[in-house]
């Protein structure tokens, strides 16, 4: 990562420009009816003057996705927008202050395993971060983990995993608090190179995927 980046007024300043960014959506025809709507929460702070992104361990007793490295979201409700559902439950999971978090825009839409019609919303959180808690059942831990390494090309590597026999190339992130899989780690990762000045163009990948997991059905 470009060393202005690694500061968090480089980084506040880069992500300031994704408000001029037309996030891709997947197309609507390719999207089953019965995928839920759901929006997550790219929350990033400052913290030990270093730039930090906010990610939750979900519960293991939860159905869908026990366990995993997630970050704060969950379903739109009817009437709210991406941005506001995404900031509700990121104030039910982890004790947010919502006057707090300034949303800057979205990354480009995605879908889950668990049959979410994901809208990645990115924000910058101007309180302190060490506040914020596992405030539902729903997450076991909350960890801050600094951008520049998850930037680090070193900890990134690509897993591959069949379900329901369907074939998967799944990113990985190895940092030091935990192990980032899966869509978070492909959401994290649009992130890093966005702050990097590059586009993944991943949308492609994820239709492709979603037209295979479909066809296992």
């Amino acid at each position: 990562m470009p060393h202005r980046l690694t500061t968090c007024d480089g980084v506040r300043a880069r992500l300031e420009l994704l408000r001029t960014r037309a996030s891709t959506p997947l197309p609507a025809e390719s999207v089953p009816g019965h995928f839920r709507r759901a929006a997550v929460l790219l929350l990033v702070g400052c913290h030990d003057g270093s730039p930090t992104l906010v990610l939750t361990e979900r519960s293991s007793r939860m159905r869908a996705h026990a366990g995993e490295i997630a970050l704060p979201g969950g379903r739109i409700e009817p009437g709210e927008t991406p941005e506001q559902g995404a900031v509700r439950e990121a104030t039910e999971e982890v004790g947010v202050v919502p006057s707090s978090v300034e949303i800057l825009g979205r990354l480009d839409e995605a879908w889950s395993k668990a049959r979410n019609h994901v809208v990645p919303v990115v924000g910058w959180y101007d309180a302190d971060l060490t506040r914020l808690f596992p405030a539902s059942e729903e997450v076991a831990r909350v960890f801050l983990v600094a951008l520049d390494e998850i930037a680090d090309r070193s900890r990134h590597r690509i897993e591959v995993a069949v379900l329901d026999g369907v074939t998967y190339e799944n990113d990985v992130v190895d940092t030091d608090a935990c192990r980032i899989y899966g869509l978070t780690a492909d959401l994290v990762l649009d992130l890093v190179a966005w702050l990097e000045g590059l586009e993944r163009g991943r949308i492609p990948i994820r239709l492709a995927e979603l037209q295979r997991s479909l066809g296992s059905t």
